[in-house]
């Protein structure tokens, strides 16, 4: 308990005859109590007859207990409540029993004085002690009494971070705790878009989504120019899409010469413009089979999931080139492709 003391006794409504009644009734079980010594179970009751129906002498008795149990500060604290209405009922006995535990305590009663720097001391900060006994600014830096033993003190914030720390203080020990700034509350999480958005929002976002289908079949075309076959030349076969990263795909290149090509490419990056490198395996009939191994670079626009268009670039090179080959070919290319 912490002791903080009120200036006058609180105003108590004036209990029932059925309050005093149970009152008496947990006076005396108390006494009979601590007369056994068994300190721990009649405070309990003297607080409770105390709250129905609060006199000086149920009041000194509590502080005697709560003494006996090593709450000094408590009874400290009852003692100078119990003084104050002993004089003011003339009470001599009373006056002189609390002025002698009061003297006798003093010295034996603990206190905490809580800290809290001026940079600490932001708007709507409130401070209490074990979470039940609130310290306002103008108790902090105040050395407050307080019974011995564990507690916490706990400061909070509007849009801050909760503080907590343990403090445990001994028999007429003064322990001293600070406060630091509390830290601000993390922002709230960014809401997740709602599960299924309009037909309009979905093709405004460019963004390919994580939910693409493992595998999708499809076909592309393109067309190749090279000088050194002196025109274009199309390829146009099936491809396989994987994971939505890579592609693999087969097919045929018509033109100036006949022939045909196995590739395997890799997407670099998502959304809807696409970097992508590859390899290429061509085959060109010409003057007897010439097959090669290449290299393919590009940009890839995916205009949705299952159509779209590319521009590029590719290098082949024959171990037994065709003639008019001279060993390599270099050729940019425009495609599109579709799948299902």
């Amino acid at each position: 308990m912490v002791a903080l003391l009120s200036a006058a006794p609180s105003a108590h409504a004036e209990p029932t005859p059925e309050e005093r009644a149970l009152a008496a009734s947990l006076f005396q079980d108390a006494k009979e109590a601590m007369r056994t010594e068994r300190f721990a179970d009649a405070c309990p009751k003297l607080e409770e007859s105390q709250r129905l129906d609060p006199g000086g002498g149920t009041l000194l008795n509590l502080a005697l207990c709560h003494e006996k149990v090593g709450r000094v500060a408590s009874a400290w604290a009852e003692y100078r409540e119990a003084l104050a209405i002993a004089r003011r009922e003339g009470r001599a006995s009373r006056i002189a029993l609390a002025t002698e535990r009061i003297a006798a305590l003093e010295p034996e009663v603990p206190h905490v004085r809580v800290m809290v720097p001026e940079g600490a001391r932001i708007p709507e900060l409130a401070v209490a002690i074990d979470d039940r006994t609130e310290l306002r600014a103008a108790a902090w830096g105040t050395a407050v009494p307080i019974d011995p033993g564990p507690h916490t003190l706990v400061a909070k914030a509007k849009g801050r971070v909760p503080w907590t720390t343990p403090f445990e203080v001994a028999m007429g020990q003064t322990v001293e705790v600070a406060i630091p700034l509390l830290a601000k509350d993390a922002p709230p999480p960014t809401p997740l878009p709602p599960a299924s958005a309009p037909p309009a929002a979905r093709r405004a976002t460019p963004e390919r989504t994580d939910d693409a289908a493992p595998l999708r079949l499809g076909g592309f075309a393109r067309l190749d120019v090279d000088a050194r076959l002196r025109g274009a030349a199309a390829a146009l076969g099936p491809e396989l899409l994987v994971a939505d990263r890579l592609v693999f795909s087969g097919g045929a290149r018509l033109g100036p010469s006949v022939g045909g090509e196995l590739s395997a490419s890799a997407f670099l990056l998502g959304g809807a413009w696409r970097p992508r490198v590859g390899l290429v395996a061509p085959l060109y009939v010409v003057d007897g089979p010439r097959l090669g191994v290449g290299a393919r670079g590009g940009l890839a626009w995916e205009a949705t999931p299952l159509v779209g268009a590319s521009i590029g670039v590719e290098i082949d090179w024959f171990p037994r080139p065709p003639e008019s080959f001279e060993g390599w070919l270099f050729a940019p290319s425009l495609g599109a492709h579709a799948r299902f």
